[in-house]
């Protein structure tokens, strides 16, 4: 189970160990996903404490930001799916939450959720 190790009053942090291992990479292919998140300023990786040779990752205020960002609209998309799936009478049949799983996003906004890029706008 991936344990996140917390400073006292710090963001949670995982060493690049921990990571790849919990993404089932190797650790050269985890240095590769972690440099252009680092580069554009959204982890950083600090020095661990307890381990002068180690490292330690953690997620910055903009990567913070990033997150918000992204799980607003997803979140909003899903509303939106399960309020057409309820005005369409789902019921028994699994065609109706199909058919709507397939539909671009854009096409499933209501009055009732809306977000920037989940109705098209």
């Amino acid at each position: 189970m991936l344990t996140p190790l917390r400073r006292s009053g710090e963001p949670y942090m995982l060493s690049p160990t921990q990571l790849y291992e919990s993404a089932m990479i190797s650790a050269g292919g985890m240095t590769n996903r972690l440099d252009r998140p680092e580069c554009a300023g959204l982890v950083e990786r600090r020095p661990d404490p307890k381990d002068r040779r180690g490292k330690q990752i953690a997620i910055t205020t903009g990567g913070k930001r990033a997150i918000d960002d992204l799980i607003g609209p997803m979140v909003a998309a899903r509303r939106a799916i399960d309020l057409r799936a309820d005005a369409v009478g789902a019921g028994d049949s699994q065609r109706p939450a199909q058919e709507i799983a397939h539909r671009p996003l854009g096409t499933l906004s209501s009055p009732a959720v809306t977000s920037p890029g989940v109705n098209g706008s």
